[in-house]
């Protein structure tokens, strides 16, 4: 008997730990390679996914909402309709990512770095984009953009002021009595249009 209560005992451990390492493979915040696997609708909340590999990956409708997503490679991935509120993606890769009607509330962005699909983005309120890098040709259709709006509730800076702390020249900085042409309006968002001066950027011609 002593015999075969051992190995009944032998018998459940090993079946107790296999059912552990399957649990925690199967646990997103264990799961070391997301690139080119479809995720779509999973629950990441409040997770800690920090330098994680999610390029190419599908992930429609999947909640990141609160996640550390700092310096996470997101490159060509799908995240149509994916909830990012509240996440800190801070370093991470958006290049080529599909972001159509993707939720950015309250996201830290500080140095992210994203391609024109940023435009796709369907809620910007709240998000802080300092020094993050876009192709320099879409700043003006960004500033247009109604959905960037509000203050980071992190950070405490207004989000339509971080947009211009990246990429200012010398001269456009000390030349802020320049009233925009009719072309560059869009300008409004500048950070120094608070002040009720309207400042040149990009190829604003000074002659």
């Amino acid at each position: 008997m002593g015999d075969l209560a051992h190995q009944a005992q032998k018998t459940i451990a090993t079946s107790m730990a296999a059912a552990c390492l399957i649990f925690l493979a199967s646990s997103p915040a264990w799961a070391a390679d997301f690139a080119g696997k479809d995720i779509s609708g999973v629950d990441y909340s409040g997770q800690d996914l920090s330098g994680k590999d999610f390029t190419g990956v599908i992930a429609k409708n999947t909640n990141f909402h609160n996640c550390n997503l700092q310096d996470s490679k997101f490159s060509k991935a799908n995240l149509v309709k994916a909830d990012l509120s509240g996440a800190d993606v801070r370093g991470a890769n958006f290049v080529g990512a599909t972001l159509d009607e993707s939720n950015f509330k309250d996201v830290q962005g500080q140095k992210a770095i994203f391609s024109n699909t940023i435009l796709d983005i369907g809620v910007l309120e709240n998000i802080d984009l300092t020094s993050a890098i876009w192709p320099s040709k879409l700043r003006i259709m960004i500033c247009d953009m109604d959905e960037l709006k509000g203050t980071n509730p992190v950070t405490g800076v207004e989000s339509r002021d971080t947009l211009f702390l990246y990429g200012l020249h010398a001269v456009q900085l000390e030349r802020l009595d320049v009233v925009c042409k009719d072309r560059f309006l869009a300008c409004q968002c500048c950070p120094w249009n608070t002040r009720g001066v309207l400042c040149a950027v990009n190829s604003l011609d000074y002659d």
